[in-house]
């Protein structure tokens, strides 16, 4: 008989804050739906997925999450260096963009 394990597939408590909290923070320069993209973290947080039979679904969201753990962390580091270094505001601006297009696509 074969068993049906639940993978957890899930974005780490410490990244989804950052994120929420970057999201507090940009909700007043930017012009995006705020709750959209909160809801978007959620979904993220609280993913069980079912092996085997949503694989192809597992690898997609597990690559999703894989690539917001590195831009936050990326993020996080360029943004702890902005005062000795001015020059990398624009990459963190362009890793907030990448952080929220991500957000977006999966709302």
């Amino acid at each position: 008989m074969k068993t049906h394990t639940v993978s957890q597939v899930r974005l780490s408590p410490t990244t989804s804050y950052y994120i929420r909290k970057l999201l507090s923070q940009t909700r007043s320069r930017e012009s995006i739906n705020i709750n959209d993209l909160f809801f978007s973290i959620e979904t993220l947080t609280s993913t069980d997925i079912l092996n085997p039979s949503l694989s192809s679904s597992k690898t997609r969201t597990t690559r999703t999450i894989q690539k917001l753990e590195d831009l936050v962390f990326l993020h996080q580091n360029l943004h702890s260096q902005m005062a000795l270094y001015k020059s990398y505001e624009h990459e963190v601006i362009v890793l907030e963009q990448a952080i929220f297009q991500i957000l977006k696509n999966i709302g």
